[in-house]
């Protein structure tokens, strides 16, 4: 026997899921709803199929193909116009062949075909509508059979005045192949309205076959989820997939649940998911294949399609998330929301109550959005952030954007000429970089791959040699999961605003060079890359002095590739290094603890009776240091410290800091009598100054970064390694009692959500009221600046997030508090006072 399986219909009411996928192709239980119907077919033994199809009919040919995987047959019907349910299938009248059978592809029914056929056949009817009983029969049509089941009556969504049946027609037929004949080509026509009628009315042998199987019409959200959960309820005879667990739990295979998680049935999990630490998973949950639920995060009744991403500690109550959809860490999703394919929700974002989320929408971090978005877009402003292009491993950084990120970057360059490729030691990274390394190639251009290296290696060998560009793909030292890329330019440094904005317009607009098979770029690789570095910082650091010295360190390597390129600088230094950490480990780097890691170094560094302690980041372009005393310096007092010190023993005639870092080192230029320039937040800006300035210059990055204008301008673990011990040598005195001599007052950091429609004029009336102040100085370099005496606080857009960073710094902490407090007050009013919101 065949069968013909309706499936063109657009699914409007279950739109946004339908907007890139058509109806039948939405999944229940983690299977296409057509692959249902397909499957049903095949336990009665009905292996002839033909599948009529409009809307977004590729997915469905892509699916089923030609059905030898569903041990079938499929043939395909296209309609060009609507023809109806008769219409379609009227289209399909020269394939059949004797009694067929109807079906919808977006439904979900264990109807005992083979008996409706075998009651067809015993009535010689000319067509048979299998019948149920549903609770709410408006919604559908009402039929009423004769005691020998042959129908008496049809209202087609009668109203409840009208209804006389719980009895429906579940657009399941029988029919034999005259009914086809009846039904005209030129228009849309139906079953239901038209075609049935008729055969009651020219008293045609039309039976209903009222069948006691499940069936439900998933044409609302509603019955999307109660029809999951009926199948987890075991109300249909629907087979799960995966392994089957106390309560009602069924796990796919290849899960990795973490021991801690807790998974209450029922519920289904698919092939290939990731359930981190403390994530609860609650009954009715159904998560689809290659999700990934990270730490702490709670699903209650959630149903969540393929390739869906839930950052840690996320709420997700009763909704639907479409294919890829990601929800950043902290947010909450609420009761009702349906989230279409590909929507991006950033972190601890409040999405109310029913609202729908269309495909590819990007919804703000820390937004609370009240009504369904549609047509606005809400994507994020830019792809680089402070540090470079950062992002989770394989679900934001994957290798496909890395490849074109390689393309539009590549593109910019002349032709021909040569970039260099690194890494740290991870596997993540490795994939990343050599996805990179292919998108460079494919643009004509060539590579020369350092393979493992530092970020300041790589950032000296390109400013040292023909190469117009570099890359480097490491983990992000602020977040254990994802990955930082930093592309550098001709001159080591990382790229200006400018450069970065035209990457990002070649990467939307696609704007990729293309080069013949000929002209695609080579590979080779770069030996002996560390030496060229170790050579020039020999020739530029002041040696002798620090060999005087002679001082005792503890270094803490961080499980970095740091230890590939310090220890050949450290044994010119005439130096007594006690080494921890000092071996390359992905694992080790991702869950070691920081403060845990600072204290042990602390320890380390009194009882070996060391004159400092150096915690140098995985990057090795970033340090920490400990005194003697086995005291940790902040980022503001290690500022301040290594300034005095080059000002004091290497000539430095020019200091040059961000906005965010206090008044100290403008106070130590000043008294040095030398020049002090205010640069902005991004390193590249400070970096550009650097190498710009006619005298010898330091650079003063935050965060443990310092830049050299005799050193390429470029951060340098090992550079300031050698400025501090120099400085040391030349002062004679303990880091000690340097610290305490040196009053640097605390930067209290804090942040203000403000979107983005918000952030243009909060930023513009807090500037009118800061220039209102009087004795005070105001600097808008990024963002607004405000110094009097010894105090200042800063207020500044975040580059990637909508919010304001503050930055207060004040001699008296209760004042750093009140002000901090009264900027917050201030930023509130003036950003629910914006004009648009009015």
């Amino acid at each position: 026997m065949q069968a013909v399986i309706i499936a063109g219909g657009e699914g409007t009411r279950l739109r946004p899921l339908t907007s890139t996928t058509p109806k039948p192709m939405l999944p229940i239980a983690n299977k296409p709803m057509i692959g249902h119907v397909v499957e049903l077919l095949a336990s009665h033994g009905i292996t002839d199929i033909i599948v009529t199809v409009a809307y977004l009919g590729n997915a469905i040919r892509n699916y089923l193909g030609d059905g030898s995987e569903f041990g079938v047959s499929v043939r395909y019907l296209q309609e060009e116009t609507p023809l109806g349910t008769a219409g379609a299938v009227a289209h399909a009248r020269h394939l059949l062949r004797g009694t067929f059978l109807v079906l919808s592809g977006d439904v979900l029914t264990d109807v005992n075909l083979s008996d409706a056929v075998q009651f067809h056949q015993h009535r010689n009817a000319t067509a048979t509508m299998v019948l149920t009983s549903v609770d709410a029969p408006t919604e559908f049509g009402i039929v009423a059979v004769d005691a020998q089941g042959r129908v008496e009556q049809l209202i087609e969504k009668p109203t409840w005045g009208e209804v006389f049946t719980d009895t429906v027609n579940t657009g399941i037929y029988v029919l034999e192949p005259e009914v086809l004949d009846t039904i005209p080509s030129d228009r849309a026509v139906d079953f239901s309205s038209e075609v049935f009628p008729r055969l009651l009315a020219d008293d045609e042998a039309l039976y209903g076959f009222v069948s006691e199987g499940y069936w439900a019409d998933v044409g609302t959200f509603g019955g999307f989820f109660q029809t999951g959960r009926d199948i987890l309820d075991g109300r249909t005879h629907t087979q799960l997939e995966g392994f089957s667990f106390q309560g009602g739990v069924m796990i796919g295979k290849d899960c990795d649940v973490h021991p801690t998680a807790t998974i209450e049935g029922p519920a289904l999990i698919g092939d290939y998911v990731y359930i981190g630490p403390g994530a609860e998973i609650h009954p009715y949950t159904i998560i689809g294949d290659n999700a990934r639920i990270e730490t702490g995060s709670v699903l209650s009744g959630a149903v969540l399609f393929d390739h869906v991403f839930v950052g840690e500690a996320s709420r997700i109550r009763a909704a639907i998330l479409g294919r890829g959809a990601e929800i950043r860490s902290r947010s909450v999703v609420n009761d009702g929301v349906i989230i279409a394919d590909g929507v991006f929700v950033g972190r601890e974002a409040v999405l109310a109550p029913d609202i729908k989320i269309y495909p590819a929408k990007k919804i703000e971090p820390l937004s609370t959005v009240t009504n369904s978005i549609v047509w606005e877009a809400g994507s994020p402003r830019t792809v680089f952030g402070p540090l470079g292009i950062s992002g989770l491993a394989n679900i934001d950084i994957t290798p496909e954007l890395a490849c074109r990120i390689a393309m539009a970057y590549g593109s910019m360059l002349p032709p021909h000429s040569v970039v260099m490729g690194a890494r740290d030691t991870s596997r993540s990274a490795r994939a990343i970089k050599r996805a990179m390394l292919v998108g460079f190639n494919s643009v004509g251009m060539g590579v020369e791959d350092l393979e493992v290296s530092t970020l300041p290696v790589l950032r000296h060998l390109v400013a040292h040699s023909d190469s117009r560009a570099g890359v480097r793909v490491a983990l992000d030292p602020d977040d254990p999961q994802g990955l930082l890329i930093h592309l550098v330019d001709e001159h080591g440094c990382d790229l200006t605003s400018g450069a970065r904005r035209k990457v990002e317009r070649a990467l939307e607009r696609e704007d990729f060079r293309r080069v013949s098979g000929s002209e695609v770029g080579d590979l080779r690789a770069y030996p002996r890359s560390f030496e060229s570095w170790k050579a020039e910082l020999n020739a530029r650091l002041p040696m002798q002095r620090i060999r005087r010295l002679g001082a005792k360190v503890v270094i803490d390597f961080s499980f970095g590739s740091g230890n590939l390129s310090l220890p050949q600088l450290l044994g010119s230094l005439g130096m007594d290094v006690l080494a921890v950490n000092s071996y390359p480990s992905t694992i080790r780097s991702i869950t070691h603890d920081a403060h845990s890691q600072l204290q042990t170094l602390s320890r380390l560094v009194v009882a070996s009776s060391a004159q400092l302690g150096l915690l140098v980041d995985p990057g090795a372009e970033r340090i920490t240091v400990i005194d003697d005393e086995g005291v940790p310096l902040n980022d503001a007092e290690l500022a301040a410290l290594l300034t005095k010190l080059v000002i004091q023993s290497d000539g430095i005639k020019e200091v040059i800091a961000p906005v965010n870092m206090p008044n100290t080192l403008e106070n130590l230029a000043n008294d040095a009598n030398i020049r002090f320039t205010w640069a902005g937040l991004d390193l590249n800006d400070i970096s550009t100054r650097v190498r710009a300035s006619d005298e010898p210059a330091l650079g003063v990055g935050g965060h443990g970064l310092f830049l050299f204008s005799n050193l390429t301008s470029v951060p340098d673990s090992a550079v300031s390694l050698g400025y501090l011990l120099s400085g040391l040598e030349h002062v004679r005195q303990p880091l000690s009692r340097l610290r305490r001599a040196v009053k640097v007052p605390k930067v209290h950091v804090d942040e203000i959500a403000v979107s983005y429609a918000q952030m243009g004029y909060t930023m513009r009336e807090l500037r009118a009221r800061a220039e209102a102040e009087p004795h005070a100085e105001l600097i808008a370099i990024d963002g607004i600046r405000v110094s009097d005496g010894d105090r200042f606080w800063l207020i500044a857009p975040d580059q990637l997030e909508p919010l304001l960073k503050v930055w207060v710094s004040d001699d008296d902490e209760a004042g750093a508090l009140a002000t901090l407090a009264k900027l917050h007050e201030e930023v509130r009013s003036i950003r629910d006072a914006a004009p648009h919101l009015a």
